[in-house]
């Protein structure tokens, strides 16, 4: 009983002795928490805060875009006013000044209606047909200067195979000149089966244009060369090429040669298929004067290149000349036989076209 009477006793004096400690740390926690709560309670906003500054924020903002808005109004309403200001006053002052800015253009285009009036269709058929006789005159004529041409080479050279083959040329222009007569009447034939159709003149004139400035640009350029290398050879390919051109121009300025009418109901694509087809048959109309002209410089060359063999021993020349020749016989059975075949293609896409609209 003693023992146990005095085990209690000391535990209460040491809780009692331990109290004080106790005590001390609960004050502190309780310190400590009442200062988070108020930190808490500082940084957290109140409700009507929390409620009432965004609406006040997003009113502002408002406030600032109303006001961007009506200063850039009224700084494009300004610049639109200062633009028609000084429109009105440019468009004012060209008009008080009386100058036309295509005045270039219209001259352009008088020019180009007179040569219309100057030159029509008929001429160009009447000089076409004069060529086209002077290029068989051309052939016969090739005829004998290429046996003479070959007898020269063989005596120059010591071989008389030239001989032979002199013979079997003027033999095979023979041929080539009949085909050519055959064929140069068919093109025309063909044009006349195949009409073709445009909204304007506008491109035959810009063609006729560009096309004979570029000949005459390349017979300049031909004759500069010429003069410079020493060799007038290059001049009468300039002028043919040259012809050639003055052809084009001709034949794009007079649409009747070609077949074409003027329409201004019709669709892109049938217009793109009359640009094709104008093409095509310029270049048709366009061999009789090629095979005249080029017959006709080819015996020039060829009587000059037998000349120059019989004093120089060359025969480049005159070779030259000679394939010249044949290449030109050959035009009209093979620009036939081209369009022939490229407005089957133009058939083609005409009926294409022709089925799409249909639908």
């Amino acid at each position: 009983m003693t023992d146990s009477t005095e085990k209690k006793n000391k535990t209460t004096k040491d809780e009692t002795a331990k109290s004080p400690e106790n005590t001390k740390d609960t004050v502190e926690d309780t310190t400590k928490d009442t200062v988070t709560i108020e930190a808490e309670t500082e940084d957290k906003p109140s409700s009507d805060e929390a409620t009432t500054n965004p609406e006040a924020e997003k009113s502002a903002a408002e406030k600032d875009d109303d006001k961007f808005i009506e200063s850039t109004k009224k700084f494009v309403a300004s610049a639109i006013d200062f633009i028609s200001g000084l429109y009105a006053k440019l468009k004012n002052a060209i008009e008080a000044s009386g100058f036309d800015p295509q005045m270039q253009s219209k001259t352009v285009d008088r020019i180009l209606d007179w040569v219309k009036n100057r030159y029509p269709s008929e001429t160009y058929k009447s000089f076409s047909d004069f060529l086209t006789t002077l290029g068989h005159w051309g052939i016969v004529l090739a005829e004998i200067l290429v046996i003479l041409f070959g007898l020269t080479a063989a005596i120059k050279l010591g071989n008389w195979v030239y001989a032979a083959y002199s013979v079997g040329i003027a033999i095979l222009l023979a041929v080539f000149q009949y085909i050519a007569n055959r064929f140069l009447t068919a093109g025309d034939t063909l044009i006349e089966a195949t009409p073709s159709s445009l909204q304007s003149t506008a491109f035959m004139d810009c063609a006729a244009l560009l096309t004979e400035i570029a000949g005459l640009l390349f017979f300049l350029t031909s004759m500069i060369i010429a003069h410079n290398i020493g060799q007038w050879s290059m001049l009468w390919v300039g002028l043919g090429i040259w012809c050639l051109c003055d052809a084009f121009s001709y034949i794009a300025i007079n649409p009747k040669l070609t077949n074409i009418e003027i329409k201004t109901d019709i669709s892109a694509g049938e217009e793109a298929i009359g640009i094709l087809s104008f093409i095509v048959k310029t270049i048709i109309r366009i061999v009789p004067i090629a095979f005249g002209a080029g017959t006709i410089i080819g015996v020039i060359g060829l009587l000059s290149g037998t000349i120059s063999l019989m004093f120089t021993g060359v025969a480049a020349a005159g070779v030259a000349s000679i394939r010249l020749i044949i290449l030109c016989t050959c035009l009209p059975f093979a620009s036939y036989i081209f369009f022939a075949f490229y407005h089957l293609t133009i058939d083609i896409l005409r009926s294409i076209l022709s089925l799409s609209n249909r639908k």
